[in-house]
């Protein structure tokens, strides 16, 4: 089904596993929130410690960005110190795996009009850290395989909004023990929700005889991260320009506008 991608890093309590390969689940690798990007932030400058979190996404559909997501991972082991190690590395520190597993969730209105053989559940590459005792990394993912890119502008209705949930597992191994056993660790799974639209991040086009967008030509809205998470406002052929509109975008629970910068970006190919 799915697959992920890529990394930035920044600056505990449940251990043990009793074999060799041993999987651990749930407290030692979670994921905190996501961020949403400050409005002003035409950089992506990340701040793992920030107070903006990001509650839902919005991505269009048409654009073939897919949707890119800043989840923030924390290694929730306790320091036992370098002592308790051979090789005199800190026990409780982790390293990331370089691949995570990912599921999508789509409605019926959606699921019906994709391929039938397209997987909806797949592994994705991230880039790797070491995370010390408390320590904190935020990847950069993203979230859709290329191959269902491919497939959602065909497949997302041109009206209205539809919302799909993402499950992501993440993978970490401990980097220093004592007997030599090494266990993989899994996170406690993380959902995402993004809402899909098909076309409402278009902020302009060449419009032909037909009132209708000349493929290739459109312009789309977005923030760093791509097509994503700002107010829907579509362009339409032959009309007035619309009006802004809440409904839809990327939501935040933090104090200031999540929806991040506005700027446009030309659409792929």
């Amino acid at each position: 089904m799915k697959r992920l991608v890529r990394g930035l890093a920044v600056a505990g309590l449940f251990a043990g596993c009793g074999g060799d390969g041993c999987r651990i689940e749930q407290e030692s690798l979670i994921v905190l929130n996501s961020l949403a990007i400050a409005a002003d932030d035409d950089e992506c400058m990340i701040d793992a410690g920030s107070d903006e979190i990001l509650v839902r996404g919005l991505a269009d559909a048409s654009s073939g960005y897919g949707y890119t997501l800043l989840p923030v991972l924390r290694n929730n082991l306790v320091a036992q110190g370098s002592g308790g190690s051979n090789s005199g590395v800190e026990p409780s520190e982790l390293q990331l795996e370089p691949d995570i597993d990912i599921t999508a969730h789509f409605p019926e209105e959606i699921l019906d009009r994709l391929p039938a053989d397209l997987e909806l559940s797949y592994s994705l590459p991230i880039a790797t850290d070491s995370l010390g005792p408390g320590g904190l990394y935020v990847p950069q993912v993203q979230l859709m395989s290329a191959e269902l890119v491919e497939a959602l502008p065909a497949a997302v209705p041109t009206e209205g909004f539809h919302d799909v949930t993402f499950d992501i597992v993440f993978h970490a191994t401990r980097t220093g023990n004592a007997s030599g056993n090494v266990g993989v660790i899994d996170s406690r799974l993380y959902s995402f929700p993004v809402r899909l639209c098909n076309g409402c991040l278009v902020r302009s086009c060449v419009c032909n005889a037909n009132d209708q967008c000349e493929p290739g030509s459109e312009i789309y809205a977005g923030n760093c991260l791509g097509v994503q998470d700002v107010p829907p406002q579509p362009f339409i052929c032959g009309a007035p320009p619309a009006s802004s509109s809440s409904d839809g975008g990327g939501d935040s629970s933090g104090s200031s506008d999540s929806s991040g910068p506005s700027g446009t970006i030309d659409g792929p190919g």
